[in-house]
């Protein structure tokens, strides 16, 4: 746990405080898997081989319980699911689509935010550390840090079990960054998906089904009338972790 020394001046005091995060995030995923879900959870995304597998068919974080930081992009999500299987109708959504509520807590340094530069002098730490163990073991590859992308060596970290190793539970990053002109209210927006993957179960304090109706009826309504284009959607649901 990451203790923070705070010092008062005016008595000389150093005062130790433990931080830890609390947050409810969003899962999408389909209507069918409910079952499956209140019997054993939510289920990782498979591990690969990043070696084996081309570039764009590796999940962008790598293995792990996929999230979003508000309901409007998970709503979104679902949007695009639905699209995957050629129907973005209204009701067929609503009722092939669930979200779920996922509360998790974690101590702060076990979180990587891959957006900030912090965050990716780590990330590359890691990856650094991770090419020592493979030399050490004889693993050769050819390695250029020209060729692979973000989710060549996010899942080489998992594929080597780094994230646990180091202690990272949960990462998150910017998913999509775009800019886009809305020619009907005429306004450009930049826009940004944030994106959050669950490395170890452990920090999962409650999942259950989202019913939240009304706002998620709202959401889908705004996303249908755009086509599916993102527009940045940011409401009473932006902000929703706290420290303790």
């Amino acid at each position: 746990m990451q203790k923070l020394l705070i010092k008062i001046p005016e008595y000389g005091i150093i005062r130790s405080i433990i931080i830890s995060m609390e947050g409810t995030y969003f899962h999408s995923t389909c209507k069918a898997n409910r079952q499956s879900i209140q019997k054993n959870g939510l289920k990782y995304t498979e591990i690969k081989n990043p070696f084996e597998i081309e570039d764009n068919k590796l999940d962008w974080l790598g293995m792990g319980i996929y999230l979003w930081g508000n309901l409007s992009d998970a709503v979104r999500w679902s949007y695009k699911l639905a699209k995957e299987n050629k129907n973005t109708n209204f009701d067929y959504i609503i009722d092939n689509y669930d979200i779920y509520n996922v509360k998790v807590i974690y101590d702060i340094d076990n979180y990587l935010d891959l957006s900030t530069q912090y965050g990716n002098y780590q990330f590359n730490k890691y990856i650094n550390e991770c090419k020592k163990q493979m030399n050490a073991n004889n693993i050769k590859h050819e390695i250029n840090y020209e060729k692979y992308s973000t989710r060549f060596w996010v899942s080489l970290l998992d594929y080597y079990e780094f994230w646990n190793k180091s202690n990272i539970y949960f990462i998150g990053g910017n998913f999509a960054k775009r800019k886009e002109i809305n020619y009907k209210y005429s306004e450009l927006i930049e826009s940004a998906e944030y994106q959050y993957c669950i490395k170890n179960k452990d920090i999962i304090n409650k999942i259950e089904l989202n019913n939240d109706d009304n706002n998620i009826s709202e959401y889908l309504s705004f996303i249908l009338e755009r086509n599916g284009v993102y527009y940045g959607i940011r409401r009473k649901d932006q902000y929703n972790c706290k420290v303790f």
